[in-house]
């Protein structure tokens, strides 16, 4: 895959592409090879193989980013950016055709507002992958050979398996059954199931959390012992209720305002920083999202 900065092209793998393609290049920033986007002829492009489409889109977006300085590159640039948003319909159709969830539009911005953890987009010239169940990383971009098979677009459960090789750690699932306590093994057990997750990938019984690929949680026994947390982190820290003093917004004693807070907005407002969410497994647990 060409592209990027964090962990990208490979100057052979630009060779290859004007070897197949017949794309032209020039210098970008910092001396970066980037496609001069008038060597590639659109009316030949769309419909034609899906790598050659969605590499050309990945090429705009890298020379776009990476636009050499001065009225030439700025050009360049500006017009790299034009054909990369022609191109992002067809590429997102590419890749929803695969079996992904891709937020890539004409706007060049993220805007289908879901709240999948996994989803495909593109940045600086990469199609990046959000985040996926069997690593911590976040934001991984894809290397051509998990994207393609010849000039077409892998089935994402392909493309998976190859990440998965690449990346993947390991599933202590097991070992966690047999060494941790009962009581967590069985909270684990309901969190997991309750957000569709399979895997662990790291547990720490005494903090009460586990990581399932890149996402981490947290669980209280009780919504009683999650308000009483919030309830001692904002007395402990006054630095709010110092705030809401100053700016007016309260002329009450912190402990008369903390109740306040929790009565109003609820601990979760406190303790749920993530997303502000939290979940009750069938036995009263809490349990929310952290990383």
């Amino acid at each position: 895959m060409l592209a990027c900065p964090q962990g990208g092209a490979r100057v052979g793998e630009a060779k290859k592409v004007i070897e197949m393609y017949g794309w032209k290049y020039g210098k970008g920033y910092g001396g970066r090879k980037i496609i001069l986007p008038l060597s590639v002829k659109m009316d030949r492009l769309v419909p034609d193989t899906e790598k050659k489409i969605v590499m050309a889109f990945c090429e705009f977006g890298k020379a776009s980013h990476f636009r050499a300085r001065g009225k030439k590159g700025v050009a360049n640039g500006s017009i790299a950016r034009k054909r990369e948003m022609e191109l992002a319909d067809s590429v997102r159709a590419i890749f929803e055709t695969a079996g992904w969830h891709p937020h890539i539009f004409q706007t060049g911005s993220c805007d289908c507002k879901c709240d999948r953890p996994t989803y495909l987009y593109a940045l600086c010239g990469d199609i990046r992958v959000s985040e996926v169940p069997f690593s911590k990383l976040h934001n991984i971009a894809l290397k051509e050979e998990e994207m393609f098979d010849g000039e077409y677009v892998r089935p994402s459960d392909d493309t998976l398996d190859r990440l998965r090789k690449r990346i993947g750690e390991p599933d202590i699932s097991e070992d966690i059954a047999i060494d941790a306590s009962p009581e967590v093994v069985k909270i684990i057990d309901g969190i997991l199931k309750a957000e569709g997750l399979s895997e662990i990938h790291d547990l720490d019984e005494n903090a009460r959390t586990f990581q399932s690929g890149a996402q981490e949680y947290t669980w209280r026994k009780s919504e009683d012992e999650a308000e009483e947390e919030a309830r001692k982190s904002l007395t402990d820290d006054p630095e709010l209720w110092k705030m809401a003093v100053q700016s007016g917004h309260t002329e009450k004693g912190l402990d008369e305002w903390v109740k306040e807070v929790l009565a109003s907005d609820g601990w979760a407002h406190v303790l749920c920083s993530y997303d502000g969410d939290y979940g009750v497994l069938n036995d009263g647990t809490v349990y929310w999202r952290v990383g």
